[in-house]
């Protein structure tokens, strides 16, 4: 049986309370009219904060989680198999209540999404920030370096640990790809890829050691070489804004784009690009439209979409291409921001805007087809194949298939990759003392119990109560 699980832990005093308020660049004025509040609980606001945390990051041990602070003061770890939860370090970047008229998008937006790196070490990607963020778990404590001069003032989004060791931040409304040392510091500019806001979102290590730039606003896939310092498009992909949200590798070598106000799932192969297609044909209405926020490959091979507005989880098996929403959450705004599989084989995703962490457990091992949502969601459309009305109002449509891009990019000067720009001597600040809460507890509540696939048909809801230091097998009821 899977389980859908949620766990709220009640906070002492170790949160410091952020605040909200302006909608993020990019959103208009229609989808922020829609937007409704945050969904009630028996909890009261100051117990966990509201968009605190964008991204989660497996630790070395396996089994810890930690959140990178967006506009929360410090960051959050969770001991998936002791269900304790804490948080440490001392960071700046929040806005007052007072000053946010209680909105969710308010405060700094520090850094969003991060990377484990060889040494152990988990580097936050820099989207408001000026510095990158260091944590060093076994230490619990954290640190900045570097000092970024850009134009923009939503930069990256998102980063890739490289075959080489080094990790690439994704261009969200930044120009170039930045490149981080997690040993020296040093840091580097490089690639050409336009002024356009909201570009990609996220990003993808694909067996050939390039990474691939998932399409958020942008007419293309990035293709990012480290050992180059080339970033060159792959594939074009149909026009409009908010489109993916994050992209996985599955078991068969693919790269799969989760989808958030697109109505399909994208699917291409790196040794390929003329196979780029999407397939699906999901809801798009309501909290349905602005869907998943980053995505998991599970031990069963499925792959499973984080909840950020909907009130289900996407699954979907590469293998066949069959999907189906998984559970019956409350209905979310900006809930959850990407997961991890812990070691434990269990999927957790921490909370922006909930004020809970999100477990998913059980995933079963077996592969079985999914019963899909609608009878047409295993519809293929090659994305190659763009109507006329789609490319009418971008330049030299005609010209943009994939191998007159890449020619394009080749011979525009204005385009084409730079040479790598080192910048500015990187400096460290001094570690901050850790801030614990040992005495924080948690309530677990199993919302819905999901099965591989017949047991599915059938939602049994439960509630149970449990200590940090209870198992599942153990409780004290």
């Amino acid at each position: 049986m899977t389980t859908i699980t949620l766990f709220t832990f009640v906070s002492l005093g170790a949160f410091v309370q952020p605040f909200a308020g302006h909608m993020p660049p990019c959103y208009n004025a229609d989808q922020q009219s829609s937007m409704e509040g945050p969904v009630a609980t028996e909890w009261t606001d100051d117990q966990l904060i509201r968009g605190g945390w964008r991204g989660a990051v497996l630790g070395p041990d396996g089994n810890k989680v930690y959140g990178i602070p967006t506009n929360a003061t410090s960051v959050l770890e969770v001991d998936v198999a002791r269900r304790q939860v804490r948080t440490f370090g001392r960071l700046g970047g929040t806005t007052p209540d007072s000053e946010c008229a209680g909105a969710i998008h308010c405060g700094a937006d520090k850094w969003i999404d991060g990377v484990l790196a060889p040494n152990g070490k988990i580097f936050g990607i820099p989207f408001g920030a000026d510095t990158v963020l260091e944590i060093d778990p076994a230490m619990s404590s954290v640190s900045t370096f570097g000092v970024i001069s850009s134009p923009v003032q939503r930069k990256w989004l998102g980063g890739v640990l490289g075959a080489n060791g080094l990790i690439y931040a994704i261009p969200y409304d930044a120009e170039t790809v930045l490149e981080i040392d997690p040993e020296t510091h040093a840091m580097t500019l490089f690639g050409a890829v336009g002024r356009a806001p909201c570009k990609w979102y996220g990003g993808v290590l694909a067996p050939n050691n390039k990474i691939y730039a998932i399409p958020y606003s942008e007419r293309y896939i990035l293709e990012i070489d480290p050992e180059t310092h080339r970033a060159i498009p792959f594939a074009m992909v149909a026009s409009g804004w908010g489109k993916w949200a994050g992209g996985v590798l599955a078991t068969n070598g693919k790269i799969y784009g989760i989808p958030a106000l697109s109505t399909s799932i994208l699917e291409f192969d790196v040794y390929n690009p003329a196979s780029t297609e999407t397939f699906g044909n999901l809801p798009n209405t309501g909290y349905m439209s602005d869907k998943w926020n980053g995505g998991v490959l599970a031990s069963n091979g499925k792959i499973y979409g984080m909840p950020w507005r909907s009130s289900s989880i996407l699954e979907f098996d590469p293998a066949t291409k069959a999907i189906g929403l998984r559970g019956n959450l409350p209905h979310g705004n900006f809930s959850w921001h990407g997961g991890i599989l812990s070691k434990s084989g269990k999927v957790v995703a921490l909370p922006y805007n909930s004020k809970r962490v999100l477990e998913i457990s059980n995933v079963c091992a077996q592969r079985f087809p999914t019963s899909s949502v609608t009878s047409d969601l295993k519809e293929r459309t090659p994305m190659l194949a763009h109507a006329e009305s789609d490319l009418a109002d971008q330049p030299d449509a005609d010209e943009m298939t994939d191998d007159r891009l890449r020619q394009r990019y080749d011979s525009d000067d204005s385009a084409r990759s730079e040479p790598p720009k080192p910048f500015l001597a990187p400096f460290k600040a001094p570690a901050t003392k850790p801030i614990t809460n040992p005495a924080s507890q948690l309530q677990t509540f199993v919302l819905a119990m999901i099965g591989c696939p017949e047991a599915a048909k059938t939602t049994e809801v439960s509630l149970f109560h449990c200590s940090p230091l209870y198992s599942h097998a153990n409780l004290p009821f």
